[in-house]
C-alpha cells in the first residue's frame, strides 16, 4: 500500500509538472500561423524572439509596424480564399547549436475555397520563456 501511495503521488506531480510546461515548438508554430490569419497583432508579437539586448520599446513597435504589413497581407489572402479551414503541424526538426535549441516546424494550412494545402515553415528558438520564432 505505501509503495503505490508513493507511486500514485510521484504520477501526480508528473502530470502536474507536464500541465504546467511551456508550449512545444508545434504549438507555437500553430499558434503564431492561426494568430496571424486571425489579425491578433498582440499575440503573433509575443511569439517572436527578440535578443535580450535588443528588447526595446522602440524595437518592439518597430516590429509590430512589421507585422501589421505581413498580417494584413494574410489576412487578405485568407478572405480571399474564403478563410482558414484547418491548420496543422508536422513534428518539429529540433537542432542544437552550442548552447542553443532551434526547431524548424511545418505548419500546413487549408483554405476553405482551395483543395490544396498550403505549407509554411517556422523556424525556433528555445528562450527561458518558452519557445520563440526566431523571424
Amino acid at each position: 500500500m505505501r509503495s503505490f501511495i508513493k507511486f500514485f503521488s510521484v504520477m501526480l506531480c508528473s502530470m502536474m509538472l507536464f500541465a504546467c510546461g511551456s508550449d512545444s515548438p508545434e504549438q507555437v508554430a500553430e499558434k503564431f500561423v492561426s494568430n496571424i490569419y486571425k489579425g491578433d497583432i498582440k499575440s503573433v508579437a509575443e511569439l517572436v524572439y527578440i535578443p535580450e539586448d535588443k528588447d526595446t520599446p522602440e524595437v518592439k513597435m518597430q516590429l509590430e509596424g512589421k507585422l501589421n504589413m505581413m498580417v494584413g497581407d494574410a489576412m487578405a489572402k485568407a478572405n480571399r480564399l474564403g478563410g482558414v479551414d484547418k491548420i496543422t503541424t508536422e513534428a518539429a526538426e529540433l537542432a542544437e547549436m552550442g548552447n542553443i535549441k532551434a526547431a524548424r516546424v511545418a505548419v500546413n494550412v487549408k483554405f476553405k475555397n482551395e483543395e490544396k494545402v498550403r505549407q509554411n515553415h517556422v523556424k525556433l528558438v528555445e528562450t527561458k520563456k518558452g519557445w520563440k520564432v526566431n523571424l
